[in-house]
C-alpha cells in the first residue's frame, strides 16, 4: 500500500476504478439475456402450439374412428332400402366435416402463433434497442467514472511524488 502524503490508499481507489469499468462492460452483457429470453420466448410458444395442435390431431382422429365404428356397426345388420347409402354418405360428410374443422383449427393456431410471434418479436426489439440504448449510456458512465477514480489515484500519486522530492 502506497503512504501517500494526500491521504488515502491509491491503490485502492485506482482498483475500485478498474471495478468500476469491468462493471460497465458487464452492464453490456445483460442485453445478450433479453434475446435470450426472447428465444425461450418463441420456443415455449411453438411447444405450447404444437401440443394443442397434437390434441387437436387426437380428437380428430378418435371422432373419425367413431363414425367409422359407428357405419361398421351399421353394416352388421339387415338394411332396406338406400338405408346403405345413406349410411356411407354420412359417414363420408361426418368424416369431412371433421377434417375441414381440424385442418381450420390447425390453420387458425398457427396464423395465431405467427402473429403472436411476430408481436413478440417487435416488443422485445423495442425493449432490446431500449435497454441496449440504457446500458450503452450505463457502460458509458461507469467506464468514465472508472477512468476518473484511476486518474485522479494516478494524479494523486505524481502529487505525492512532488511532495516526496520537496520534502
Amino acid at each position: 500500500m502506497n503512504e501517500p502524503f494526500i491521504g488515502g490508499d491509491l491503490d485502492a481507489i485506482a482498483a475500485s476504478g478498474g471495478k468500476l469499468v469491468d462493471t460497465g462492460t458487464e452492464v453490456l452483457g445483460c442485453g445478450e439475456k433479453i434475446k435470450g429470453a426472447a428465444t425461450d420466448l418463441n420456443t415455449e410458444i411453438t411447444a405450447a402450439m404444437t401440443r394443442v395442435m397434437g390434441t387437436f390431431g387426437t380428437v380428430s382422429t378418435e371422432l373419425m374412428d367413431s363414425i367409422a365404428a359407428g357405419k361398421a356397426s351399421l353394416e352388421g345388420t339387415t338394411w332396406g332400402g338406400n338405408s346403405a347409402q345413406v349410411a356411407t354418405d354420412v359417414e363420408i360428410e361426418l368424416t369431412a366435416a371433421v377434417t375441414k374443422l381440424d385442418t381450420e383449427a390447425r390453420e387458425r393456431l398457427q396464423a395465431e402463433q405467427n402473429a403472436f410471434n411476430e408481436r413478440a418479436a417487435l416488443i422485445m426489439a423495442e425493449v432490446g434497442d431500449a435497454y441496449h440504448t440504457l446500458t450503452g449510456e450505463i457502460d458509458g458512465r461507469y467506464k468514465a467514472l472508472g477512468n476518473a477514480a484511476q486518474t485522479t489515484a494516478a494524479n494523486f500519486a505524481e502529487a505525492d511524488k512532488t511532495i516526496t522530492i520537496g520534502a
